[in-house]
This record gives C-alpha cells, structure tokens and sequence, in this order.
C-alpha cells in the first residue's frame, strides 16, 4: 500500500511453498512473453493461438496482465539500480558529448606504463600542465570542442618542415597497422572506427594537412598541428607519435619525444573559416564558368563574323579564275593548230 494515497501501489508478492512451483511459474510466464512477440511479427496455428490464450488466462486479473519477475533481496536491488544508473549517465553524456570531452585524455600516459619511466621531469610537468590547462579552457569556454580529426602536436624538432610533419603523419598509421598484424599493439574498437562515420581517404590520402607553426621572424616555434581526413587515422596517429622520439635533421643525436593530443576547437572560429572556405569556392567556380561563357561568346562570334555572302563571292571569284584559265589553254591550243 502507498502510505500517502492509502491505496494500493499495483504491486505484490507471492510465496510458493517449493522453489520449484516458483521456477515453473517464472518459465511459464517468460515462454508466454515470448510466444506473444513472436505472434505479433508471424501468423500462428490455431492449435498455438489456444495454448497462448490459455496461458494468459493464468496470469490475468480483472482483466490486466500482470508482469511477473523474481523478488530480490536489497543487495541485488542496489546492484541493479547502480548498473542502471551507470548505463543511463553513459547514454546522456554520450549523447550530450558534442564537444567531444571524453577525448580529453588521449594522449595521456599512466604513470603505471613503461613509456612514463622513460619520460624526463621537463616533459611529465609539459603534459601535467597542459592537461589541466585544456580542462580549464573547456570549462570556461563553451564554444571550445575537442577536435576528432586535427592533433596538436609539440616538442617538434626546430629544424622539421612541413612536409617532413606530414610524411611523419602518413607514417605513423602505415606503422601503427603494421604493429597490429605484428601484435604489437591493441587494433581500434568497432565503436572507434566507426565515430565520425569511417570517412574514406580523400584524393590526396590520408593527411590532409600538416602545418608547423613559425615564429614572427620566421623561425620554427617547435609545434604544429596535423589533419586527418577522418578520427580513426587521427586515433592511429595520436597512438604511435605520441611520445615518440623524433630526431633533428641536422643531427640526428639530438632527439625530442613528441607530445600529442587532440586539438581545441573554437566552433566561432570554425564556422568562420568554413564560411570563407565556401566563399572562395563560390568565387573560383564563378570564374571558371565565366570562362566557359567568354568562350562560348568568342565562338558564336568568330560565326557570326563569317558573312555567308562572302563565302559564296569567294566560291564564284574561284570558279571564275578556274573558267577563264581554261578559256586561254583553249586559246593557247587553238592558235597552235591554225599556223
């Protein structure tokens, strides 16, 4: 009873001598269940539609089916409601998670790993400051999103280009694929693979941009950022550069472990430059098509220009030149034979 209606709740409990009659019950009703699904998407025999309704006469009061399930103990009871609770909270942040958070820590090494023993004080005190410096960031700024295909990537050697970057980045997942043959390393989750709908690689492969950032007087800045065409290279790239020792191609002795992790996006600036993007192929296409339109005018012209009279003047002056020719061979021929 509902100790503030004083009415009843719906629900009950029923005792059963044995555990068995308990058992047979609870297999009745789940058969029953069963059957009811499958009759509703195929056609049943008469011979089962009597069985199914006989059946759920059993479990029917005043004209209700009632749901039967096993009455648990308080134990169980917070177990169940915890795990529910739990997948609940997954389904709303993976559904409200459009600034991609859970990428956060991509990137950050365990200092229960073999890689972190490898990592000097500078660089462990690199990555504990950004990490909570991009939480911060996030927290403050709601346009702010993490990227799924673009990395930011530091401690880059001074001397290395950008085309060095981005054979580096084509490397990184021909490597990284190889090492998951070799069973060298975990290959992507289904669900990893498939986030941001498993895009194929664009014409010019998988990079699609790889940049180093320059001082104002033109000198390297040691960072940079590398563009995917899609998040499952940008995963596999992040996974095998990411404290990775990288040598100077000046001297190949001095070598710099490389920091990787998703970039920072401010949306704002995103549509913006989407917006130019879309406008400078807007004003290339129209140059293009008036192009194909001068040309075509330029065409029609030179017909236009060509007066068909005159193509026939120059017919008749042709045949009239070609008549006369011959006129003084006969001539020519005629004075010959008379002396």
């Amino acid at each position: 009873m509902d100790a503030f209606t004083g009415r009843s709740k719906g629900t009950a409990f029923v005792c059963f001598h044995h555990k068995m009659d308990m058992e047979n019950c609870l297999n009745v009703y789940r058969d029953l269940t069963q059957q009811s699904a499958l009759s509703v998407n195929k056609k049943s025999t008469v011979l089962q539609n009597q069985i199914l309704d006989d059946n759920i006469e059993k479990f029917t009061l005043d004209g209700h089916l009632v749901s039967v399930f096993p009455a648990l103990n308080k134990e169980d009871i917070s177990v169940i409601e915890d795990n529910n609770r739990k997948e609940r909270k997954h389904i709303v942040e993976k559904n409200l998670d459009k600034r991609n958070i859970f990428l956060l820590n991509e990137g950050y090494i365990d200092p229960k790993s073999s890689l972190f023993n490898l990592l000097n004080e500078t660089e462990r005190d690199m990555r504990n400051q950004s990490l909570t410096q991009r939480k911060k960031l996030l927290e403050k700024n709601p346009s702010l999103y993490i990227s799924l295909t673009r990395l930011a990537v530091r401690n880059i050697p001074k001397d290395i280009s950008d085309k060095d970057l981005k054979a580096l980045a084509r490397k990184a997942c021909v490597d990284f694929a190889k090492e998951v043959k070799e069973k060298k390393r975990a290959p992507l989750t289904r669900e990893e693979n498939l986030r941001d709908g498993n895009p194929k690689k664009g014409k010019k492969g998988i990079v699609r941009q790889a940049k180093i950032l320059q001082e104002k007087n033109g000198q390297a800045r040691g960072c940079g950022f590398i563009e995917y065409v899609g998040h499952r290279w940008a995963l596999m790239g992040l996974r095998w550069l990411n404290g990775r020792k990288i040598s100077s191609k000046k001297n190949e002795n001095v070598k710099k472990r490389l920091i990787v992790e998703f970039a920072l996006e401010n949306i704002n600036v995103v549509n913006r430059r989407k917006e130019r993007e879309n406008k400078s192929r807007k004003k290339i296409q129209l140059k293009i098509e008036d192009k194909m339109v001068q040309t075509t005018e330029k065409k029609r012209k030179r017909n236009d220009d060509s007066d068909p009279n005159e193509i026939n003047d120059k017919k008749r002056k042709r045949l009239s030149y070609i008549i006369s020719r011959k006129k003084t061979e006969k001539k020519s021929t005629t004075g010959k034979t008379v002396t």
